[in-house]
């Protein structure tokens, strides 16, 4: 295996095939409401970034219940992640994100994952996921450790609080998921190789790799349509992708490499390819070059 890939890690971990849900809830961030900011990122669309979710007005049990008869019908799998995906989960009472929590956990349920921003991880909310009998992992869209790039797309925070709130993540002694968006306009190959440095360094156990993709409706989206956006060719996001991989941490669990989004919803993605054969590719990329991760890891 030329990477660690989750599926994988899933099998060995719970025995079995384990599929990811998506829940959809109304909410909203604190880069949305006035908080720390208005409009939301520049990359997320009106309704939150999320794929396979349902309508925030269904009931959650009958989201689940709906996305557990599809999944068990299409993916044969009888153990589920759930993730509350979309807007910033974490950006609630702990008493109503403990709430939420016990609606959908179950026998068959082995993990619980929530949408995060490092500015809404109090201690209090860390240290009660935390006393949590089931495993509880943290998703926050870090994109990437670049001020710059950050404030372009209209984050709502620096790198500063994201490097305070992985130490208090790890005080607790909860899993977070980093998710990079390693072809963001303007990145470079530094930015690729300062963010493998860190994940690194804070131990982090988990990372998406999302190429990105642009939402219909998104500020974005308006950008792309006028022609300011330098995007990077897939040949140039697989060389960032050999370089992440080559000096990740050996037990760094990579959860995805590419975006998976529907056609009807954006305006790119994937350079109008499927993500599975941009995988494929790439997979048999590092089988030619005999490439495997953490063959270049440094502590």
């Amino acid at each position: 295996m030329h990477y660690r890939k989750f599926s994988t890690y899933l099998r060995q971990t719970y025995g079995e095939k384990v599929y990811k849900i998506p829940i959809s809830l109304d909410g909203t961030c604190p880069n949305r409401d006035g908080t720390v900011g208005v409009g939301g990122c520049t990359i997320c669309s009106e309704g939150g970034i999320g794929f396979e979710l349902h309508h925030a007005a269904k009931p959650i049990a009958e989201q689940l219940r709906l996305n557990k008869n599809h999944i068990l019908n299409k993916y044969r799998a009888s153990k589920y992640i759930i993730y509350f995906q979309n807007y910033t989960t974490t950006y609630r009472d702990t008493v109503e994100i403990v709430d939420l929590i016990t609606q959908v956990d179950g026998e068959d349920v082995v993990e619980i994952a929530l949408s995060a921003r490092p500015d809404t991880l109090s201690d209090e909310l860390l240290a009660t996921l935390a006393a949590y009998p089931k495993k509880i992992v943290l998703e926050m869209g870090v994109q990437l450790f670049n001020d710059k790039l950050l404030t372009e797309i209209n984050r709502g925070h620096d790198v500063a609080p994201v490097l305070d709130a992985f130490e208090r993540i790890n005080h607790y002694g909860l899993t977070t998921c980093v998710h990079l968006i390693l072809n963001l306009p303007g990145a470079t190959m530094d930015d690729t190789l300062q963010a493998v440095a860190i994940l690194n360094r804070y131990g982090i156990e988990r990372v998406k790799l999302h190429s990105l993709y642009i939402p219909k409706g998104s500020a974005i989206a308006q950008q792309y349509l006028a022609g300011e956006l330098e995007m990077i060719g897939p040949m140039d996001y697989y060389d960032r992708l050999e370089e992440f991989i080559k000096r990740a941490h050996p037990d760094m669990i990579i959860e995805r490499l590419f975006a998976r989004a529907p056609e009807t919803d954006s305006l790119f993605c994937n350079w109008d390819r499927s993500w599975r054969f941009l995988q494929n590719e790439f997979e048999r990329r590092l089988e030619d070059k005999q490439i495997y991760q953490g063959e270049m890891y440094q502590a």
